[in-house]
């Protein structure tokens, strides 16, 4: 089966938060990662079996309110950094080119099941470009913010170039 390799240097991760929050950020440091798929005009075949995993490091986390802040620094740690591996479980076509997935994220405090949507593109001849959008809950990830606070919703999208290896 093809391999493909995300390509860091091209890869975009851009989040935000729904409601707002003053106060509240992080960065994800640079994605790596493979993929084992199966491309026809472009588009995964998902009649065959589709495979990746990737990793990241989360930093420069800002947790706004003190009580955030302790809250969810009691769960992940004291950690400047928060390492992550995922992977892909499963992929299901949704349109032409769109799919559904879902990531299995794995935290340094559990693992979690994500369900992401996007599309697939050529880029080239042979790159191959992955966006997408995925919401998480911080409940979602193992996240206890306290319920007194309005919860925020993390919206990650995301825009991969996978390289042929």
């Amino acid at each position: 089966m093809p391999r493909y390799r995300i390509d860091s240097s091209t890869t975009v991760f851009d989040l935000s938060f729904r409601p707002p929050l003053p106060g509240f950020g992080f960065r994800i440091g640079p994605v790596t990662g493979e993929v084992e798929a199966t491309f026809v005009d472009g588009a995964p075949d998902l009649g065959a079996p589709l495979e990746g995993e990737f990793s990241a490091v989360v930093d420069q986390l800002l947790l706004g309110p003190r009580v955030v802040e302790r809250t969810v620094r009691r769960v992940i740690g004291h950690h400047g950094e928060i390492r992550t591996k995922g992977r892909v479980t499963a992929c299901r076509a949704h349109s032409e080119r769109g799919y559904e997935l879902d990531l299995e994220l794995g935290m340094p405090w559990g693992r979690y099941t994500l369900p992401s949507r996007g599309e697939v593109t050529m880029t080239g001849e042979r790159h191959i470009r992955v966006s997408g959008r995925t919401e998480v809950h911080p409940r979602h990830v193992g996240v206890p913010i306290p319920r007194v606070l309005p919860v925020p919703v993390t919206i990650a999208n995301y825009d991969l170039v996978l390289t042929p290896w």
